[in-house]
């Protein structure tokens, strides 16, 4: 029992160590990871800007930092006792999860894309029928715009807009 309770009472004591340490030095550690993380933030927030999702870069890497650190947290705990491999699965568990949001980004643009393909066949032959009936290109475009889903609704509903800036 002793020995037991001294095995809790050293990863408790080791814990809180983490702990204040972290949090003593929690502005220099989040603005070194900000800078280790501009350039996938900056790639996910463009690509979701993409896809008509405005997400501001703040929100984009706090979303990181979540999904890095929430898993990686509860691995840990999960494993406690132990405290070397807790701390090692741990690290090592939140290192690949921070990955996952440009990954999850990629295979929404690309389903995007794929969809988007899709749909311009549709797409082209009701422009096509429209304007076989009388129907002006504008007028076309807009009758696509809202005859069909998204995404092609949305990329033909941004040129109509920048055909309307134009003749502002």
């Amino acid at each position: 029992m002793n020995e037991l309770f001294n095995k809790y009472t050293l990863s408790v004591t080791v814990g809180v160590i983490i702990f204040f340490a972290a949090y003593m030095n929690a502005a220099r550690f989040l603005e070194w990871l900000r800078w280790q993380s501009i350039g996938t933030r900056d790639y996910i927030v463009e690509k979701l800007g993409l896809m008509f999702i405005e997400v501001t870069p703040n929100q984009v890497l706090g979303g990181m930092i979540a999904t890095a650190v929430v898993p990686g947290l509860l691995v840990f705990i999960l494993i406690l006792p132990q405290l070397i491999p807790a701390a090692l699965f741990g690290v090592g568990i939140s290192v690949v999860f921070w990955f996952i949001p440009k990954i999850v980004v990629d295979q929404m643009f690309h389903a995007r894309i794929q969809k988007f393909n899709f749909q311009m066949i549709d797409g082209l032959g009701l422009m096509a029928n429209g304007m076989k009936s009388g129907l002006s290109i504008v007028q076309a475009l807009g009758m696509v715009k809202t005859e069909m889903p998204d995404p092609l609704a949305q990329e033909f509903d941004y040129v109509l807009k920048q055909q309307q800036l134009y003749f502002c």
